[in-house]
């Protein structure tokens, strides 16, 4: 079973960023992380028995690029804090409008809601047909022609 052990600079990778980096690596090895007190991390890399991913070529060097990709993604993360938290607001707050604001008032409307009782009454009205019973328009499992159906078939006989 090999074992490497071997130190990185504390001032240089953060503490979330060992410990991502160990997380990748334990597929195939062992892990430990400790602090040796002088700025450094101590890291000891000791091979699985298991290991099914495979075996590194060169175990601290792969580590050490790891760490490179890791701080790489801290820094990313860190530098678009912002626009994430931005876009968040934005979703949050603009999916119910701000405080004491109404959403009619908000989408501009030109039509007046206030007298929809006149504005409806001839919803029963029916000039296309459109609201035929099922039983009418289906008897014996056959749907029976009306009036739309046999201007349509006329149409189409041109």
């Amino acid at each position: 079973m090999k074992k490497i052990t071997f130190e990185v600079n504390q001032h240089i990778h953060s503490k979330s960023v060992m410990i991502r980096t160990c997380h990748a690596f334990t597929k195939s090895y062992y892990t430990d992380l400790d602090d040796n007190g002088n700025g450094k991390w101590i890291v000891t890399l000791r091979e699985r028995t298991d290991n099914s991913m495979g075996k590194h070529d060169d175990p601290e060097a792969e580590f050490r690029n790891e760490l490179l990709n890791e701080s790489f993604r801290e820094m990313l993360m860190e530098k678009s804090k912002t626009v994430k938290e931005i876009v968040v607001a934005r979703a949050l707050f603009g999916a119910d409008g701000f405080p004491g604001e109404d959403p009619l008032e908000a989408l501009d409307l030109e039509t007046d809601f206030s007298d929809t009782d006149e504005d409806f009454d001839d919803y029963m009205d029916d000039p296309l047909g459109i609201a035929v019973p099922w039983e009418e328009k289906y008897q014996n499992g056959t749907k029976a022609k009306d009036a739309n159906q046999e201007q349509y078939e006329k149409s189409n006989e041109r």
